[in-house]
């Protein structure tokens, strides 16, 4: 893995232009189903980086004729994607009902890709937890006045915690789901109790995990208005924690409670509104980790400049070689960006190995975490 440190200047973030790639028709086709079932009864979708991961969209369904199949329109490079059954909560998997890695294909012309699904998540079905005894569920309803909704939240506390009058930093993270327990995850999780176990004998610190919205995901971890996904509803998601969940967390735990030691971390979408937020609240957080982001949900031509005012922030950038262009060019044009108007501190991390997914950010986590925990 290679580390790069950039110090920087910035006060206002412009857009660059994307890259124009060249478009190819892609036919995919499933010769093999479990069970033999048929597509007309039990519609099959496709989800992935050229979606968003919308793993139920009509537009991504797969076609029922002598086998299924879709015919798709995507951008040359490499391209990751799953099959569902129209929600992650039915999800293919190994046959031994594992999670199954993301499929991968590099585009370089017309493709026709032939995929077998051996099973499926059964929605519903139980798996054994992985979260360790330091991980609690601290409400499985909180209330979220901002946005008039509910959700889980779950909070890991350092071992020794409340045995003595010591006051920890908080890393409030999203898509809670997947950052403790495997039972709850869609795509594996980023054990970041089991990580923290090892960190925290150095520098220990809180981890308060948000779940997300699902079908309001890519509403609540934006930041501005997408053609795409409609208004965004990131300064409230992010209120949400800032002004309701972070009070009631220093008002119930023993924590530091200054912008230095409150951190905020995400991958992808929560990448994204991980780095809105150090402009939305500049007073509350101090410092980010911003995995595998997902810039280009930004709509860059009509927002040619949407980040203001961030200074004195650590920051810490990630993205895997493996990912998509998608992902890697707008993230290196924001860190070059960064690098070259801010006085914050930033750290690029790249592992050439590196792919969309918890495993890899589950790799960088210890990475993160020591740099950003540094004086």
């Amino acid at each position: 893995m290679v580390r790069i440190f950039f110090p920087i200047l910035f006060v206002i973030i412009t857009c660059f232009p994307s890259t124009i790639m060249s478009q190819y028709r892609v036919t995919i086709i499933l010769d093999s189903l479990p069970d033999a079932q048929s597509v007309s009864i039990h519609p099959v979708f496709i989800a992935g980086s050229f979606n968003q991961w919308n793993p139920g969209s009509d537009k991504m369904q797969m076609i029922q004729n002598n086998t299924p199949s879709i015919v798709l329109t995507l951008s040359e490079g490499k391209q990751v994607f799953k099959f569902t059954r129209g929600s992650w909560d039915e999800v293919e998997t190994n046959k031994d009902g594992s999670d199954r890695p993301n499929r991968e294909i590099t585009i370089s012309g017309d493709t026709v890709l032939h995929c077998l699904v051996y099973a499926w998540k059964t929605k519903g079905s139980p798996r054994p937890t992985t979260a360790n005894r330091h991980v609690k569920i601290l409400d499985t309803a909180f209330y979220m006045p901002q946005l008039k909704r509910t959700r889980r939240i779950w909070i890991y506390l350092p071992e020794g915690y409340g045995q003595l009058k010591k006051t920890y930093p908080v890393i409030y993270m999203h898509d809670g789901q997947n950052v403790f327990d495997q039972s709850t995850s869609f795509a594996g999780e980023w054990g970041v109790d089991e990580a923290m176990d090892t960190l925290a004998r150095t520098v220990p610190a809180i981890i308060v995990a948000i779940d997300n919205g699902g079908q309001h995901r890519m509403q609540e971890y934006n930041c501005i208005d997408h053609t795409q996904f409609g208004k965004a509803e990131g300064k409230k998601y992010l209120a949400f924690i800032a002004l309701t969940l972070k009070p009631y967390i220093d008002a119930h735990y023993n924590t530091r409670r200054d912008v230095a030691n409150t951190i905020i971390a995400g991958s992808s979408m929560g990448g994204l509104i991980s780095f809105y937020a150090l402009t939305a609240f500049p007073n509350i957080f101090g410092k980010a980790g911003i995995f595998s982001p997902s810039f280009w949900a930004l709509d860059e031509k009509k927002n040619p400049t949407y980040i203001n005012g961030v200074k004195n922030k650590k920051i810490f950038f990630y993205y895997g070689g493996k990912e998509t262009n998608q992902i890697r060019l707008p993230t290196e044009r924001i860190v070059a960006a960064v690098k070259k108007l801010s006085k914050n501190k930033v750290t690029l991390t790249t592992d050439p190995e590196g792919q969309h997914n918890e495993a890899s950010w589950r790799k960088a986590f210890p990475v993160f975490y020591r740099e950003i925990m540094k004086n």
